[in-house]
């Protein structure tokens, strides 16, 4: 409303002015939506179970109630992705959400937790054991078909209370969620129910968290470099930074063995953060010395969603006098696609400062090329399991060959990881890719080392 002076039949008057807002609303509404549920199946998404999880366990640590956490995992999900593609994959995950909403109460909160995992928070009316059978029966005699086919999604369950054993915060609460559920992998059971003799791994899983911790506090990460190699000549000289944790002995502990537990305990923005300022801090000094290296640097999904992240990166290149043209922020696409209106601000960001952007996991779909074009992809990394499949799958090649085309058509570079033989090398040269990475032509090393240096 604004009030604006007027005049009516020669008399002074006040005008009032009442604007209609209803558009402006209906859109603030509709960005609400997107940023609490997930865009692929219509659930919740993993922030926003995250945050309702944290009030419902204050009001149950309050009232002495049981809320029970349901964990669905679709174990086979990366096969199905890589046979049918990621759109098609999709399709089978909103498939699969619709039949969770059939068997779940009004009063259970639903949400897609992860890439192939769905979370159920049961209230203390709901007996979870009795929801898990129903639910594994439900996904395993569900029809799931793509392109005309049938699919069969392996489908594993983890079952725990907040009170046995007991969950302290929504942390641990979703740790031992998460643990039942790969536990119901490892042993190959449809359903596990964490209980006492689930101990031994829990405390391992706490051990590893707590290692995390200390890491952060005394600087006890450690950074690997493996180069990033032109096919064509190109003089650039990138690396890609890979991170390791070091235990108490000093050992180097494999991001496999860790990541899991820095995810579900929300410590991954964190060492983003160490690691991103540790690599600023090398480039700089490489580049003080007269080496004009470049840094490829992986980025989570929790740094996506981190609105400082950009700021704080700036304040590291003023820090260290370093330039963002040295540094390339990647991205998988699965975080993107999830992350979409996130991304375009990061991405949009980081080309302010100069900085370059990569697209990893990258899919043989048209999608993947659009979505390169909208946020302007400086570099795209194809997804890992296409390396093996070269040299025997001539399918394979013309997919690469065709996207490459597309890509580089947009000024797009292209990489393909994991080269693991000579033979791979012959086959990506006729391909036209411009950039290759792997453990044949180096392993991550703890130290760039210079040809005069040899």
């Amino acid at each position: 409303m604004n009030f604006a002076p007027s005049t009516i039949d020669s008399e002074d008057c006040t005008q009032v002015i009442i604007h209609d807002r209803s558009p402006e609303l209906d859109i603030q509404q509709r960005l609400s939506e997107l940023a609490n549920y997930d865009i692929e199946t219509g659930l919740y998404n993993r922030k926003s179970f995250t945050k309702q999880l944290e009030e419902q366990l204050q009001k149950a640590f309050s009232t002495q109630q049981r809320l029970s956490i349901i964990l669905i995992s679709i174990a086979n999900f990366q096969d199905i992705k890589t046979d049918y593609g990621q759109e098609r994959a999709g399709l089978l995950l909103k498939e699969a959400g619709h039949v969770l909403n059939e068997k779940t109460y009004d009063t259970d909160l639903i949400a897609r937790f992860g890439e192939h995992e769905f979370a159920i928070l049961c209230t203390p009316a709901t007996n979870a054991e009795s929801l898990a059978q129903r639910i594994s029966q439900a996904l395993s005699e569900h029809q799931f078909r793509l392109d005309g086919q049938p699919i069969k999604p392996e489908v594993a369950i983890g079952i725990t209370h907040s009170d046995a054993p007991p969950a302290q915060s929504s942390t641990d609460f979703i740790a031992h969620a998460l643990r039942a559920c790969k536990t119901a992998i490892e042993e190959g059971t449809a359903t596990h129910l964490l209980d006492a003799t689930d101990s031994g791994e829990i405390k391992e899983d706490e051990s590893i968290i707590r290692l995390i911790d200390q890491a952060l506090a005394q600087d006890r990460f450690h950074l690997l470099f493996q180069p990033v190699v032109s096919l064509h000549g190109n003089s650039r000289e990138d690396y890609a930074i890979f991170v390791r944790l070091l235990d108490n002995n000093g050992q180097q502990v494999s991001p496999k063995d860790f990541i899991g537990q820095a995810t579900q305990s929300e410590r991954m923005a964190e060492i983003d953060r160490w690691v991103i300022r540790k690599s600023i801090s090398e480039v700089a000094r490489h580049r003080s010395d007269g080496h004009k290296l470049n840094f490829l640097i992986n980025l989570s999904t929790p740094a996506i969603e981190d609105d400082s992240l950009l700021l704080w990166i700036c304040d590291c290149l003023r820090e260290f006098k370093a330039k963002g043209a040295w540094l390339t922020f990647a991205v998988s696409h699965n975080d993107v696609i999830g992350h979409l209106e996130k991304m375009e601000q990061l991405a949009e960001g980081l080309h302010k400062i100069n900085c370059r952007i990569a697209l990893t996991h990258f899919p043989f779909e048209q999608e993947a090329v659009n979505v390169v074009k909208h946020l302007k992809f400086d570099v795209v990394r194809f997804s890992p399991d296409i390396s093996g499949k070269l040299t025997q799958d001539k399918e394979q090649q013309e997919l690469l060959k065709s996207f490459s085309q597309q890509l580089q058509r947009e000024n797009v570079k292209t990489i393909v990881t994991h080269i693991e033989a000579a033979a791979q090398l012959t086959i990506l040269w006729n391909v036209g890719v411009d950039f290759i990475q792997g453990d044949f032509i180096q392993k991550p090393v703890d130290t760039i080392i210079y040809d005069a240096e040899l």
